[in-house]
């Protein structure tokens, strides 16, 4: 709801919008996989058998989904990728956090191949054919994943995994998608109001020329890296901005000291390459 009232980023569609670094896509991953155990093995609030088969189960239904997504993408498109490992990793973890506690590990195994391949429809299809932009695709990994493992958790509950299950299990799906359907309507209305008055008082998004350059600088006063790159001539031939002696390595760079326009490529220190108004010369 939220990226429909923001609306779309400038040149969305039209531009490639990559990650910013992969590496940090799979640490993020990693740290978020390892923490998910405190939402899912920690809410027995004991180190018992229904923690054990929660721990268990979140394994096993992130494993499998991130298997399942980058199996779809080398199907579909024809290469497996970083990003849609991690995806279908976070995916699982969403689908299987309502469930963990209650359903069996072979159960857990089908609902991780059902959070590879629902979100991933959810990403490449559904967000397309409704043209909104979900920069983190929250709605198709979260929204759409945390629906199915509600709805699957009616499915799935097993007293062999938990025994409170037992006088809860006739109707219980029943119960799961009124409790989804209520939640949708609370989440859709309160995200809407909340929007509404943070657009009316503060506002939601930046100038278009401060969205353009980025929000680095004009909205916190400092760069997410020592270095950027910054194309002159084209993709390939980039130069340094900024100051410092951080060390960019890998980059196309105007070097030789100030006010240079020899090409080198390597690693460089921004205050070598530094024109005399301090940005990079142009050729």
């Amino acid at each position: 709801m939220l990226c429909i009232i923001l609306g779309k980023r400038k040149g969305y569609g039209k531009e490639p919008m990559a990650p910013h670094s992969m590496v940090l896509c799979m640490v993020g991953t990693g740290m978020l996989w390892v923490g998910w155990y405190g939402f899912n093995a920690g809410s027995a609030l004991g180190a018992d058998a229904i923690a054990s088969n929660a721990f268990a189960t979140t394994t096993l239904a992130a494993a499998v989904a991130g298997f399942v997504w980058g199996m779809l993408e080398w199907v579909l498109r024809g290469k497996p990728s970083v990003l849609g490992f991690c995806s279908g990793i976070v995916g699982g973890l969403v689908v299987i956090t309502p469930a963990a506690g209650f359903v069996t590990m072979n159960s857990a195994v089908i609902m991780g191949v059902l959070a590879g391949v629902v979100p991933y429809f959810g990403v490449s299809v559904l967000k397309k054919a409704l043209g909104y932009d979900d920069a983190l695709d929250t709605f198709g990994v979260h929204g759409i994943g945390g629906t199915l493992g509600a709805i699957l958790t009616g499915v799935f509950a097993d007293e062999k995994a938990n025994a409170i299950v037992g006088p809860l299990k006739e109707g219980l799906l029943v119960a799961q998608l009124k409790a989804v359907a209520l939640t949708i309507v609370w989440s859709v209305v309160a995200t809407t109001i909340i929007a509404l008055v943070v657009k009316v008082v503060v506002g939601l998004r930046p100038t278009p020329e401060v969205e353009e350059e980025g929000l680095d600088i004009p909205e916190h006063g400092e760069l997410v890296t020592s270095c950027t790159k910054t194309a002159f001539v084209s993709s390939t031939t980039l130069s340094l901005s900024g100051r410092g002696t951080a060390k960019c390595p890998g980059l196309f760079y105007w070097g030789g000291g100030k006010g240079s326009s020899t090409l080198h490529q390597g690693v460089a220190r921004t205050s070598d390459v530094a024109g005399p108004d301090g940005q990079p010369p142009h050729p």
